[in-house]
């Protein structure tokens, strides 16, 4: 989860939009919910797993069940 969350907020300061502060309330949209989740799996869970190639990381993501359910909730919203 902290992964996911530096992941938006480098996005978000990125863009130019607020980050997430203590006590604020946590609240994303579901493109970037979508964002973090598929970002972690290709980058931050496939550095555990050895040194595949960027393209063998971006189709693991694209299998992901995570980031299927993901993209089914961002899609949904």
């Amino acid at each position: 989860m902290e992964k996911m969350k530096s992941r938006i907020d480098r996005e978000r300061d990125r863009t130019g939009r607020t980050a997430f502060q203590t006590g604020s309330t946590k609240i994303v949209s579901g493109w970037e919910a979508f964002n973090a989740v598929q970002g972690y799996v290709q980058h931050d869970a496939s550095a555990k797993t050895g040194h595949d190639s960027d393209f063998a990381r971006i189709l693991r993501a694209a299998t992901d069940p995570h980031v299927k359910l993901a993209e089914q909730l961002a899609l949904s919203a």
